[in-house]
């Protein structure tokens, strides 16, 4: 634990009022912000539409909206994998998959990965977590340091965790977890394997009701909360089951993204804000969006 817990004091460190601000990448400027909207119809994406196809609201005022394109930046596929004993029985189809995400990538597309246990390490962790002395998992400072990456000029970065859900050892708390969600712009994706009691939530995004314990056992709450809040999106994996299938349709589904691009008006220049964007025309259709922004 000894080098996870240096691995964590950074993630501290970094998570501090000034760390957060240098960390801050959801795309805004003194004039605009952008939004990533997916809309699905039947599952599958929706094409075509214009701004006047959208209604979008900020801290509950309604805004126009002056563009919407279809995002076409290069995609860096960031894979952060739970190799911890509670996913012992998937550990070989992991293994295996991991190797095969490559080929759903495009021209231009990166990926990385970063795995955890009791630790958080760039690239694989070999061999059995518990020959290797691992006792515990640090779910959601993973995914906190994941968040915490900034995003390059010109691209676009989404965040896919494949976990049992279970989360002992995080050292961040609820709060400050919730304030780098605030402050980030990747959208998270869960693929998570296995259901358990349910003990203590992630907590609200952006309600100033936050729980500060770290302890979770089972994953559908508060790995939904997080999914909803950066606009991504929960699968569960059944054993057996390969997490590419998953994930090929998160890809399909980024890569199919509308971004609106408005300048708020009648709302506060800094602080939370609320995001509220539906679709304009009849019909019923799945649209998600980041639950809002921070602006400093």
């Amino acid at each position: 634990m000894k080098r996870a817990a240096r691995v964590l004091t950074v993630l501290c460190a970094g998570a501090s009022s000034v760390g957060l601000a240098q960390q801050t990448t959801f795309r805004s400027s003194s004039d605009a912000v952008f939004v990533d909207v997916s809309v699905w119809s039947e599952r599958r994406a929706v094409i075509g539409l214009t701004r006047t196809d959208f209604a979008l609201t900020d801290s509950g005022v309604a805004q126009s909206i002056d563009d919407v394109v279809v995002a076409s930046e290069p995609v860096d596929l960031e894979l952060v994998v739970d190799t911890g004993s509670e996913l012992r029985s998937l550990a070989p189809a992991i293994d295996r998959d991991v190797s095969s995400v490559r080929s759903l990538l495009s021209a231009g597309d990166r990926s990385a990965i970063v795995t955890f246990d009791s630790q958080v390490r760039a690239g694989f962790a070999m061999g059995d977590p518990a020959a290797r002395g691992e006792t515990g998992t640090v779910l959601f400072d993973a995914i906190s340091a994941a968040l915490m990456q900034r995003e390059e000029p010109g691209r676009r970065r989404m965040i896919v965790v494949v976990t049992a859900g279970l989360d002992t050892h995080s050292l961040l708390a609820a709060g400050t977890r919730r304030q780098i969600v605030q402050r980030s712009e990747p959208p998270v994706f869960l693929i998570a394997a296995g259901r358990r009691p349910t003990s203590i939530a992630f907590g609200q995004i952006g309600s100033g009701s936050v729980q500060s314990a770290s302890f979770v056992a089972d994953h559908t709450a508060p790995l939904h909360e997080l999914a909803t809040a950066t606009g991504g999106r929960l699968f569960d994996l059944q054993e057996g089951d390969s997490f590419l299938n998953p994930l090929r349709e998160a890809l399909a589904e980024f890569r199919t993204r509308y971004v609106l691009q408005y300048r708020p008006s009648g709302v506060a220049a800094t602080g939370w804000h609320d995001l509220g964007v539906k679709l304009t025309r009849a019909g019923s259709y799945d649209v998600r969006a980041r639950r809002g922004y921070w602006r400093d």
